[in-house]
């Protein structure tokens, strides 16, 4: 059993074809029953607004944008079960960060994660970002990372399952 969590901006790849879309296409077609994908609240906020900003920069067009909202939702609703924020997460992001000095949401990303792997215990674990500096704190903090934009990801994924 795997339990995999998606960051903001992996999690974008499955919606804008980007460097890295084939890992989050491949993550959720071939999806097995043995895996979980978890997230933080904050992602679903904030794939939204990149969307928003997409609609706002005349990328998208109000009815793709209306799409785009309703197969993140639905995707939301099928496939990602979603970690609450709360003040205690938001205490916990705030203490790391003399020893990782995150952006905010991506302390509270991390925060998450960590909470995430605190609660799986020993199954695999995996955080999906493309962040850099999340990912350097997720690999100080000895979480496995599954970089979407490195070119040995889809191998890692295979291997994974």
């Amino acid at each position: 059993m795997a339990i995999l969590y998606l960051e903001s901006s992996a999690l974008m790849k499955k919606y804008k074809r980007e460097m890295g879309t084939e890992l989050l296409y491949e993550l959720f077609s071939a999806k097995a029953d043995t895996e979980t994908f978890v997230t933080s609240r904050l992602t679903f906020m904030e794939t939204n607004m990149v969307l928003a900003r997409n609609l706002k920069g005349k990328q998208l067009s109000l009815a793709m944008y209306y799409q785009m909202v309703d197969r993140i939702g639905r995707d939301f609703q099928d496939y990602i079960i979603t970690m609450p924020m709360d003040n205690a997460l938001v205490e916990e992001a705030m203490q790391l960060l003399p020893d990782y000095p995150l952006r905010a949401a991506d302390a509270l990303h991390f925060a998450t994660a960590r909470r995430a792997a605190a609660i799986v215990g020993d199954q695999s674990y995996y955080v999906v970002s493309s962040d850099r500096d999340l990912n350097d704190a997720c690999v100080a903090y000895n979480l496995m990372v599954l970089n979407p934009i490195d070119s040995k990801a889809l191998q890692q994924l295979r291997e994974m399952r």
